[in-house]
């Protein structure tokens, strides 16, 4: 009885720590964003903030969130690529000055 009460535990706890080791990261899909929890999403563009913002006010959580949210929107076109390529693509297109030559 002892063991089996053991084993359940072990198993449980390895079923829980594997679920919590999925929580949304940069190299997850688009996909995974449209599925994850609006606090793993946070945590998410405040990385990126924090790493590809480079201190720029502009480049700040809710222009991470917005971005990514609206590839998200776009189910065929971006939902395998990682969060972290949609977010080069966000950055890339705010710094990139567009000219109109006449």
């Amino acid at each position: 009885m002892k063991r089996t009460a053991r084993a359940t535990a072990c198993a449980i706890a390895i079923l829980m720590s594997w679920s919590q080791a999925q929580a949304l990261s940069l190299f997850a899909t688009i996909g995974d964003w449209s599925c994850s929890a609006e606090s793993d999403r946070l945590t998410v563009a405040s990385t990126l903030m924090n790493v590809a913002g480079q201190s720029r006010p502009d480049l700040n959580e809710t222009f991470f969130m917005s971005c990514i949210e609206a590839a998200a929107l776009q189910r065929g076109r971006f939902e395998a690529r990682t969060i972290s390529d949609v977010a080069r693509g966000c950055v890339l297109m705010e710094l990139t000055v567009f000219s109109e030559s006449g």
